[in-house]
């Protein structure tokens, strides 16, 4: 669905979304629109008065856990204790918020970034590698932060939750679900997140962890120093971690789909 909130930096890119679902709404073969925003819903349903348009879980199977590969993992990226592990996973982009958390990771004092190590897992876009790659080295030679990159694409993603002690959703303007979310809270893991949109609502709905505005690297740096100095169980409650897990299962997606197509 396209973006609950008017961002005018971006209106080309929703005016194109919105325009692109409304063509999809007015063909005859179209009868049911699966949506993972539920809270769009409303908002689609005013553009058409024939199509049901249906909210959808966003599947996560917990069980998919390797524990054999995320050990294995552990002592190939050389994942020691005496660091908290902050992990953002997924395609690395600027709509991920990569520069901000860099930014954010410049502006820590030293006796904090002596503390973090932060895991970009996942393909960084073609058109970001230079900028990415150079910012990263600056960082490495001027500060005492540890920095891993797995610059590749990542089949068992669920693997490297079980790696993290925090999840990063740092995400620029994204207003719908995260399956990192989902992921992270399956595996238990509190989130730092954007406070914008679905995603923001559901951290702070389930006290998931710590949201902040993403487009700030000062708020992103106050977030990862809360979480390092908050406790486990003030900073997240777990049955809200169950509660939302449970609403995300696969079960529950194949549900949903079939008692409507069947």
């Amino acid at each position: 669905a396209w973006m609950t909130a008017v961002d005018y930096r971006n209106l080309d890119r929703q005016y194109k979304e919105k325009l692109s679902l409304f063509i999809a709404l007015k063909n005859p073969a179209l009868q049911n629109l699966f949506c993972l925003n539920h809270l769009a819903i409303p908002h689609i349903l005013k553009l058409t008065n024939r199509v049901r348009v249906l909210p959808l879980v966003d599947p996560v199977d917990p069980t998919d856990v390797n524990w054999s590969e995320v050990d294995r993992l552990r002592v190939e990226l050389n994942l020691t204790n005496d660091k908290k592990n902050f992990l953002l996973l997924g395609s690395l982009t600027r709509r991920k918020g990569i520069y901000p958390l860099l930014s954010a990771l410049q502006q820590l004092p030293n006796e904090v970034r002596q503390q973090i190590r932060v895991l970009f897992i996942g393909v960084v876009a073609k058109e970001e590698k230079h900028l990415f790659y150079q910012t990263v080295n600056t960082l490495r030679r001027t500060s005492p932060v540890e920095i891993i990159i797995r610059d590749e694409y990542v089949p068992q993603a669920f693997n490297y939750f079980h790696l993290a002690d925090f999840v990063l959703a740092p995400y620029q303007q994204h207003a719908g679900m995260s399956s990192v979310l989902v992921h992270a809270v399956a595996a238990r893991k509190p989130i730092l997140a954007s406070d914008y949109g679905l995603l923001g609502r559901l951290v702070l709905e389930y006290n998931l962890g710590i949201t902040f505005d993403s487009a700030d690297p000062n708020a992103i740096a106050q977030g990862i120093k809360q979480a390092l100095d908050t406790p486990c169980e003030q900073l997240v409650s777990i049955d809200g971690m169950k509660k939302l897990a449970q609403e995300n299962t696969v079960e529950k997606f194949a549900r949903q789909i079939f008692s409507h197509i069947l």
